[in-house]
């Protein structure tokens, strides 16, 4: 009787076929981790990574223009209300 063999499961970052079944043994990164596709190459990527580890492209906060104007929303309604109780 022959030992079970687990099967070679591909790193979904760098392709490579070393490592457990958590850890690749060629980039040491999590396969189970979320990730997103890369808009320049179109290659997986973590999603915790500020940069593909591909094409080394930087990846833009989809926050960058809410937090402003979410701000900008508040003052404008403390304002408002002020004025307001003001009449």
């Amino acid at each position: 009787m022959t030992p079970e063999v687990a099967p070679l499961v591909a790193c979904p970052f760098c392709g490579d076929l070393t490592g457990e079944a958590g850890r690749c043994g060629g980039c040491g990164r999590n396969k189970q981790a979320p990730r997103r596709s890369c808009t320049n190459c179109g290659k997986f990527t973590p999603s915790a990574e500020a940069n593909c580890c591909h094409c080394r492209q930087a990846f833009t906060s989809e926050l960058a223009w809410k937090v402003p104007v979410i701000i900008v929303l508040f003052i404008a309604a403390i304002v408002l209300s002020v004025a307001v109780r003001m009449l």
